[in-house]
């Protein structure tokens, strides 16, 4: 089934195309390409999907920069891609997935992270645990990595998003386990606490904690 994706160069640059494999695809884009990308969003279509296609670039047209990259923010390509599939009478399929996460002493506590669809089955050959960041109350998905080292291990937003060097990942919503590839974001140091600091600006401190808290006790 063919699959709608939207690829991400920037925060203002898009590409809204169609393909079978869109992670392929979009290693194909990349090695032509001088820029990092990422694929910000990608959905199954049930039914015609050059024509969600060709509707999503009419509703962008003014915007079109050449070929099917449009200067538009991400946000705006999902909601022409919805909007195109509405108009035409289309469905999406569902592009999350829960990827379930075990709690302290091997038991599931019914914690889960939020991932895409495309990525789901190869995170899901993993276990994966819920673990707290030191000296903070945000809760990551890890998984150990063979070592004989027992702190040996790995976030799941880094192998979703991918390691750059001297970048580090933020959560847009401040949710350490919503590792949908949308929510994600590389950067400095300097832009993650930027972020951080606005975001609790605009959402009560207490009223995040307390979400934190909540999931500890279900840690």
């Amino acid at each position: 089934m063919r699959q709608i994706y939207i690829v991400r160069a920037s925060e203002e640059t898009v590409k809204i195309g169609i393909s079978n494999k869109p992670l392929r695809r979009l290693s194909g884009i990349q090695n032509g390409s001088a820029l990092p990308l990422t694929l910000h969003y990608c959905a199954k279509v049930i039914g015609d999907a050059a024509a969600v296609e060709r509707r999503a670039h009419e509703i962008l047209a003014r915007h079109r920069l050449v070929g099917e990259w449009f200067a538009a923010p991400p946000e705006v390509a999902v909601a022409a891609v919805m909007q195109s599939a509405s108009d035409l009478g289309l469905i999406l399929g569902d592009p999350t997935r829960q990827l379930p996460l075990s709690g302290r002493l091997d038991r599931n506590e019914g914690l889960f992270a939020l991932v895409d669809e495309i990525d789901f089955e190869r995170l899901a050959i993993f276990r994966w645990y819920a673990r707290r960041a030191p000296r903070s109350l945000t809760i990551y998905a890890r998984r150990k990595l063979p070592s004989r080292d027992s702190n040996a291990g790995q976030s799941l937003h880094q192998v979703v998003l991918g390691v750059r060097a001297g970048c580090e990942i933020r959560f847009l919503n401040g949710d350490g386990l919503d590792c949908r590839r949308s929510n994600l974001r590389h950067g400095s140091h300097r832009e993650t606490v930027t972020a951080s600091v606005r975001r609790l600006k605009c959402d009560p401190f207490d009223v995040w904690a307390a979400e934190q808290m909540a999931r500890l006790d279900a840690e």
